[in-house]
């Protein structure tokens, strides 16, 4: 209920301001037509925040749906064995694949990292 009022409110100080304005303009009442423009002036932040509490207000039923729709794009997920880890076509030669500058599975790194063996190189020393 507060909502709605808000929202009214808002749109009510929005016509009348612009039709103050307007009509201040047109007959040339110069205080007809300053209290105009303040009044739609004064709408325009009431109108934003009315839409901003709209956007992120959430219902129980719109909370419920979000929840079971993840549920079942989960189960569908395992079903089709999204989730599952690809079988090793080599038990124990996972690293190789992953040292050829790949990444696990089908993600292919931006910039593939060298790995660095533990001779290679010279060392660093603290300081």
């Amino acid at each position: 209920m507060m909502r709605r009022r808000t929202q009214v409110t808002s749109l009510v100080l929005l016509l009348v301001g612009t039709s103050g304005g307007t009509f201040g303009m047109i007959t040339d009442h110069q205080d007809a037509g300053r209290l105009g423009i303040a009044l739609a002036m004064l709408a325009g932040p009431l109108l934003i925040c009315h839409s901003i509490r709209v956007a992120q207000h959430v219902s129980e039923e719109q909370l419920a749906d979000a929840h079971n729709a993840g549920y079942r794009l989960a189960l569908e997920h395992v079903a089709r064995g999204l989730l599952d880890p690809p079988e090793d076509p080599q038990p124990g030669h996972a690293e190789t694949e992953n040292r050829a500058g790949r990444g696990p599975g089908n993600v292919i790194p931006m910039r593939p990292q060298r790995i660095r063996d533990a001779g290679d190189g010279p060392k660093r020393k603290a300081q």
